[in-house]
């Protein structure tokens, strides 16, 4: 979604066509898999500290009930007037870098801007019948600093929009309230601005790096974010039972390290690679000890790793299940 590459032709065809529709309602199923015993809130909040080390993104997240059905929808319109979101019977998704999920399952909306324009957007709850609705945006600021805004049993009627302005500047948690929708302000609702804590820096996965390496010496380490050359290439920092590593190079994206080792791994056997004393770009130092556990693929233990050495499923938020090594 533009985050760390836009590219305003794909992400047009990706909003505007049919498959592109179809594959945001197929990640919205995942999403709602997901928040199985939690909740959307808490399922929000670990997405963004996940992504946190990535460029500025903003997340809404609403929920609302009524007496039959939900109360009040979520839309969000950029400088430009682009719409995204639910506007009567159709969902628009006309803003350049986002996404609207319809958790249908949940009963709530997310919308998701991976690349956040300077211009702002204003989001905006409008009222469908009498009810209560539940706001939560979270913006960050590409430097792993994490906002969380939240709205809780705001009340909507037929008509209504509850509106708040997001831009480059400091925004302050407040609702404007307009019960008849003639665009002058009523009322106005505080919110609460919460710190969400950057997670620490810790392995994510590993995964048999054939594309650096065909014979099977080398093994790529996946971080949660940027980690330092300092401590990312010593080699004391890894090892894996019945290997010597002889080798630890950081890839340019500085979240990938390649180890080599000394003998080449079964493509039959489960490995462990522990790490340990690694630290991220601000001299943070990982949890006391960090393992990644692969097994084989025996479908196809040779599979070659694609380019960034990532190879296998990755579940959602940083769990892996990974073949071949």
């Amino acid at each position: 979604m533009g985050n760390g590459n836009p590219n305003l032709p794909f992400d047009t065809l990706r909003r505007l066509t049919s498959k592109g529709k179809r594959f945001a309602e197929e990640l919205a199923k995942l999403f709602e898999q997901d928040v199985q015993g939690s909740t959307v809130v808490e399922f929000q909040k670990r997405f963004a500290r996940t992504v946190s080390y990535r460029a500025p993104f903003l997340s809404v997240l609403h929920s609302s009930s009524g007496s039959s059905a939900p109360a009040s929808r979520l839309r969000l319109i950029d400088r430009y007037s682009n719409r995204m979101g639910s506007f009567g019977r159709d969902i628009l998704r006309e803003i350049p870098y986002g996404e609207f999920f319809r958790l249908n399952g949940l009963g709530s909306d997310w919308s998701l801007l991976g690349h956040r324009d300077s211009g702002g957007y204003r989001v905006e709850v409008v009222g469908v019948e009498n009810g209560t609705f539940n706001l939560s945006l979270v913006l960050s600021d590409g430097k792993g600093v994490l906002q969380e805004m939240t709205f809780t049993g705001v009340e909507c009627r037929s008509g209504s929009v509850a509106s708040i302005r997001i831009g480059a500047e400091a925004v302050t948690p407040r609702l404007s309230i307009d019960w008849q929708g003639d665009g002058q302000e009523d009322q106005g609702v505080e919110g609460t601005m919460t710190l969400l804590g950057e997670p620490e820096l810790t392995l994510i996965g590993a995964v048999q790096e054939t594309s650096a390496d065909p014979a099977g010496h080398a093994v790529a380490l996946l971080f949660n974010r940027d980690i330092n050359s300092r401590t990312g290439m010593v080699l004391e920092n890894y090892s894996l039972a019945g290997k010597n590593v002889f080798g630890a190079f950081l890839q340019a994206s500085k979240r990938i390290v390649v180890i080599g080792l000394d003998s080449a791994l079964s493509p039959f056997k489960a490995y462990k690679v522990k790490v340990s004393g690694v630290q991220d770009l601000r001299d943070r130092p990982m949890s006391p000890e960090c393992g990644a556990s692969c097994s084989n693929d025996d479908d196809n233990p040779r599979r070659r790793g694609l380019r960034t050495g990532l190879q296998g499923r990755w579940d959602t938020y940083g769990e892996s299940h990974c073949p071949a090594i």
